[in-house]
């Protein structure tokens, strides 16, 4: 399940809610973006949403039943940005990464590279 924290909730009210959903046997994963807290409750017991609704600095709870509650914008809903070397993935940020399957020789390598390069890839596989 999700719990959204208001905009205004104090770290107390944070730790009283995550305190809470461990004692259920929950695992917290809590997401401080810049606005407010998401904290994602993973298995445990099953828990009625108005218990956590009743913590004060709580906005909302969702139950959530995907198997990708981590993963999907509900739990976070800023990008991703993973950076490789100075390359950055995610967002508005394409990366390419590209090169031959097998890699034969040195000269091969060296050539693809090049070419590669000139086309915008800015990481090569080999």
């Amino acid at each position: 399940m999700l719990i959204i924290m208001n905009p205004s909730a104090t770290d107390e009210q944070i730790q009283d809610v995550v305190s809470f959903i461990k004692r259920k046997n929950f695992d917290a994963h809590v997401s401080k973006g810049e606005v407010q807290t998401v904290i994602g409750a993973v298995g445990g017991k099953i828990v009625d949403p108005r218990d956590i609704e009743l913590f004060e600095g709580v906005k909302e709870v969702i139950r959530i039943s995907s198997s990708y509650k981590l993963a999907g914008r509900m739990f976070k809903p800023e990008d991703t940005i993973i950076e490789v070397n100075g390359v950055k993935f995610g967002g508005d940020n394409i990366g390419m990464i590209a090169g031959p399957c097998t890699v034969e020789s040195y000269e091969q390598m060296d050539q693809t590279a090049k070419q590669l390069s000139a086309m915008g890839v800015k990481i090569l596989r080999g």
